[in-house]
Order: C-alpha cells, then structure tokens, then sequence
C-alpha cells in the first residue's frame, strides 16, 4: 500500500471509529448528525466539515484526524507535523486553521440565513496512541474517547432551536452542499481498483458481510447485523474510483449475486437514477432530504 492509500484508509476509519463513540452520547431529542459538509459562503470561500452535531442549543463541529506518531502543532508557521515512530517527518496544512476556518465559515453561512446558534469546535485524534508534543490553546481538542463525557457536560445555553428549526437547519445544509466534483483518490493517487476489497464490508472489523433469509447483513467473523453499511460501500466506490456506477459495476463492488439485486439495491439507495434501464447510472445525490 503507498502512503497516500495508507492515509485515505487512516482517515476514513478514524472517521468511522469517532461514528461509533457518537453512538455511546445519549444527545438531546431532535438532534441530527450531518456527515462529510462542504457549503460555501462566496465562490472564492468554501469550507468542509468531517462530522456536524446539531442540538437545540448548539451546533458541534468535529474535526477528526487519525494520526499515528507523535503530532506537533506549529500554529505560527501555519503547519501539523507528523514525526513516526521511526523518524520521518511530513508536515500538512495546520488542522487548527481549518477547524477556526470551518467555525467562522459556519457561523457566517448560518447568520446569511437567520440562525443563530452557539458553535463549538473540537479536534479529535481518533488514534488513542497518538503523542501530542502540547496541546493547542485556541481550539478544544481530546482524543475520541474522550468526547461522551466532554459533550455530555457542555454547559447549559439559553439561546435555543426547536425541532422544526433543528430540521429546516439541517435540510438546508445539506441542500445547499456544495457539488461533489473531487477527483477519484485511485485516480489522483494512481492506485489500481483492482487492489480494493470488493463486498459490502463490516465496519467494525473489515469483513464482507453477506445477506441472510431475512435481508439482514450479517458479519460472521464479528457477529454484526448491519444497517447502514451498503450505503457506505456504496459512497466508497464515489470517493475511490469513479463518479457514476452501473447495475453492472454496483454488482461486482458490493459482491451480489445479480443484476435484480444490484438494480434493487440502487433503486433503494438515495442515488440520483440518470437514465431509463438498461443504461441508467447512479450518481450521488446531495439535494437529499434529511
């Protein structure tokens, strides 16, 4: 695996890991959990968010990065430095940056359009392993596990949304996105799809998960019945290799055993269809309701 491929699968499973501790949050009624954000303010001012929690009282922005190594934070000199355990260096763009950026683009987007709401910002290492050199002063940041307690005693706000405005909030992020136009990361990486592990896998342990009788998806190596996990495959063809999919091609990525299940599976999907059978494809749809 190159090093590139090797921080694709590290930040996306961080992402997923972040997923499963959300779960561990009993979150006050009407909240929602919006995934992988990109809104824009003008055409020169876009900005993306991992994860975005909106609750009656607050919006919680979630900035995750799984790192490995030890993480050091030039804020001056506008860099993240990642030193491995056997001393390669490599410095990225400062994550603090883009959270600070996020958050005001956020608050900004919100006020154009009459919401107002209180925002936290936190920066979370989803490696529990990693060494932090310090840690930063302008942003909150902890490690995943960390995040039930920390969230659970955020102090009281008086400043609140109802559940309609909680919905309307969220439906217009999301209708709003901006259009997904990212170059596939096997294409711009130059790895070979074929390297890929086909099927619809477990997100708790990486195994193909396969149908049962009652067309559940069940993982037999970690006993997992899954729920949203052909929809993530699904979003993992976009994001790695190309920005349309086929019956045909859905049928061989997710493993199913025909070209009815393929065609049953996209239609379910919150894929756009473009196209009359046999040629329709699928592309992904952000004008999605919440």
């Amino acid at each position: 695996m190159t090093l590139k491929a090797y921080q694709i699968e590290a930040g996306y499973s961080g992402e997923l890991d972040v997923d499963r501790i959300l779960h561990e949050i009993e979150f006050p009624r009407d909240t929602k959990i919006l995934k992988n954000i990109t809104l824009q303010i003008n055409p020169l001012y876009t900005f993306q968010i991992d994860t975005l929690i909106l609750t009656p009282t607050r919006a919680i922005i979630l900035e995750i990065k799984k790192y490995s190594g030890t993480i050091q934070f030039d804020e001056a000199g506008g860099k993240t430095i990642k030193i491995s355990n056997d001393g390669f260096v490599e410095k990225f763009d400062c994550v603090i940056h883009q959270l600070i950026r996020a958050k005001e683009g956020l608050r900004r987007w919100m006020e154009l359009r009459n919401f107002n709401i209180h925002i936290d910002e936190i920066l979370v290492m989803a490696n529990q392993k990693t060494n932090l050199d310090s840690i930063p002063e302008t942003v909150h940041m902890m490690y995943g596990k960390q995040l039930p307690r920390y969230i659970s005693e955020l102090p009281e706000l008086n400043s609140s949304l109802s559940a309609q405005e909680i919905k309307s909030l969220a439906s217009q992020i999301m209708k709003s996105q901006v259009t997904w136009n990212q170059t596939p990361l096997c294409v711009k990486y130059e790895i070979n799809p074929m390297l890929l592990r086909n099927g619809v896998l477990c997100h708790s342990c990486n195994e193909v998960m396969y149908r049962t009788q009652g067309r559940k998806w069940h993982c037999a190596q970690c006993g997992k019945y899954g729920d949203h996990e052909v929809a993530h495959s699904l979003h993992d063809w976009f994001l790695l290799i190309k920005p349309t999919i086929s019956n045909k091609e859905c049928m061989d990525f997710l493993l199913l055993k025909s070209k009815f299940a393929a065609s049953t599976t996209l239609r379910k999907s919150s894929l756009k269809r473009i196209g009359n059978p046999p040629a329709s494809i699928y592309i992904l749809n952000y004008k999605r309701d919440i």
